[in-house]
């Protein structure tokens, strides 16, 4: 499998179940994704600059589109009247479809922070398909310093 980026984590994406890969892009800062994102067809560029994708026809956060496993340990501290659960059963056949469907992609890998106070902050490792999904979770979480 074909490794790239400025920051390959040791603890390679197989860490986290996929298989068979056609490539990894690790950590592109925005240049580099914006670029992948042309050169790849995913948007092009409007006028004075942006990056301009189209969505599709979901577009937006839908809050009714979320799911939380609800098992003993997220019971009491999830509120449950905004948030829908799914069974730990129903995540697993979920999370084996994902995997498998992702076997022969190239995928973008970030690892970014949730929440500016560090006391508090989540280390989070964002696997996306294209290279504009990546470029779009740089703007919602954090860039560790290099």
């Amino acid at each position: 499998m074909k490794q790239t980026g400025p920051y390959i984590s040791k603890h390679g994406a197989e860490t986290s179940g996929f298989k068979n890969l056609a490539a990894t892009h690790w950590n592109y800062r925005p240049a580099a994704l914006y670029e992948e994102a042309i050169r790849r067809g995913e948007g092009q560029v409007a006028a004075n600059g942006p990056l301009v994708v189209k969505t599709g026809v979901h577009t937006g956060r839908s809050a009714k589109d979320k799911f939380i496993v609800r098992d003993a340990s997220t019971e009491k501290t999830v509120w449950w009247d905004n948030n829908k659960s799914m069974t730990p059963e129903a995540f697993d056949l979920l999370h084996a479809d994902m995997l498998k469907y992702a076997e022969g992609k190239e995928l973008f890998i970030q690892d970014l922070f949730g929440g500016a106070d560090q006391t508090h902050r989540l280390a989070t490792r964002v696997y996306s398909e294209y290279a504009w999904h990546s470029l779009f979770i740089q703007n919602l979480l954090i860039a560790p310093a290099p």
